[in-house]
């Protein structure tokens, strides 16, 4: 697993009849193919599924990824990231936190957080504050 976009980029390739060639521009993941699916086949979205269909008229701005250990303990860890079109927020169990401009670092080598100037954190904080808004704010609870 990786928080860094390693894995993106990937092609995803569906011929069929009535289906378009196109590319997407914008963050999405793998939870996105079920909906996808579902909507060429004709189907009924499955609310519970938490992807977008990705041949819809509107593409969310942001995906989410988590991670964590020790979930069924009183001290789980765990980390989130949010990922826009050109930057990646990471915050980990402790409120650590890792910044990327994907447009100028797509590998993520310089943590735009680590050892900032107070300048820097005024230039953040627009995206900064974007991204945080898009951090999930509550979880569920863990299978058993």
């Amino acid at each position: 697993f990786t928080f860094g976009d390693r894995a993106r980029g990937v092609p995803w390739m569906m011929p069929g009849p009535n289906i378009e060639p196109c590319a997407i521009d914008a963050p999405v993941s793998l939870v996105d193919l079920a909906p996808t699916v579902l909507n060429i086949a004709s189907l009924a979205p499955d609310p519970d599924l938490p992807g977008q269909n990705l041949l819809g008229k509107t593409l969310r701005k942001f995906t989410c990824s988590a991670w964590g250990m020790r979930l069924n303990t009183p001290e789980p860890k765990h980390a989130l990231s949010v990922r826009s079109k050109t930057h990646r927020l990471i915050m980990y169990w402790n409120n650590d936190m890792e910044l990327y401009d994907h447009r100028v670092d797509p590998f993520e080598h310089n943590n735009l957080l680590f050892e900032p100037t107070n300048d820097d954190l005024d230039s953040y904080e627009p995206i900064l504050t974007e991204l945080l808004d898009q951090m999930p704010q509550s979880f569920a609870e863990p299978a058993k």
